[in-house]
C-alpha cells in the first residue's frame, strides 16, 4: 500500500503538468478575449446609452465606453439629461454569465447601477439606485445601450 501511494505521489505532478493549458506556450498567449458564454461577440466598445424612468420617459442619453478584463468591467460615461447617472466619469462593474452589472458612479456615496443582459451587440435592463443610506436598492426605470464601435 505504501509503495502504491509513493508511486502516485511521484507520478501525479507529471500528470497535472501535462494537463495544463496548452495555449500558454502560444506566442500570443492564451485567448482571454472577454465574451459571455452564449454570445460570441466581444462586449468591449462604445455604446449609445438611453435611460428611462418607470413610465418610459427618456431621462438620460449619451455614451458609455466599456473595457473588459476577465469578468471585470471598467470604462467611462458621458451622459446628459435629468437622470441620476448624468455627467462624466469612470464606471466599474462585473460580468456573470449573461448578466452585466455596471456602477456608473463608483466614486460617490450613492451608487447608480445598470443591471441587465448582453445580447447581439447591446445590453438592456434596470436602472438602480443605491443611496448608501438604506439597505434597499431602488429601481429607477430601465435602460438600453446599443454598441456603436469596438
Amino acid at each position: 500500500m505504501k509503495k502504491q501511494f509513493f508511486i502516485l505521489v511521484i507520478i501525479l505532478p507529471f500528470i497535472l503538468i501535462s494537463c495544463s493549458d496548452s495555449n500558454k506556450n502560444n506566442p500570443s498567449g492564451p485567448d482571454n478575449s472577454p465574451q459571455l458564454s452564449s454570445n460570441p461577440e466581444p462586449i468591449a466598445g462604445t455604446y449609445q446609452y438611453s435611460g428611462y424612468d418607470a413610465e418610459g420617459n427618456l431621462l438620460s442619453y449619451g455614451t458609455i465606453t466599456i473595457a473588459v478584463k476577465d469578468t471585470i468591467i471598467s470604462g467611462s460615461r458621458d451622459l446628459n439629461g435629468n437622470g441620476f447617472e448624468n455627467g462624466k466619469g469612470e464606471i466599474s462593474g462585473i460580468m456573470d454569465n449573461n448578466e452585466i452589472t455596471i456602477t456608473l458612479t463608483p466614486n460617490s456615496i450613492a451608487h447608480f447601477m445598470l443591471k441587465g443582459e448582453f445580447s447581439k451587440g447591446s445590453f438592456s435592463g434596470d436602472r438602480l439606485l443605491d443611496t448608501g443610506t438604506t439597505i434597499m436598492v431602488r429601481n429607477e426605470g430601465t435602460f438600453k445601450a446599443e454598441k456603436t464601435s469596438y
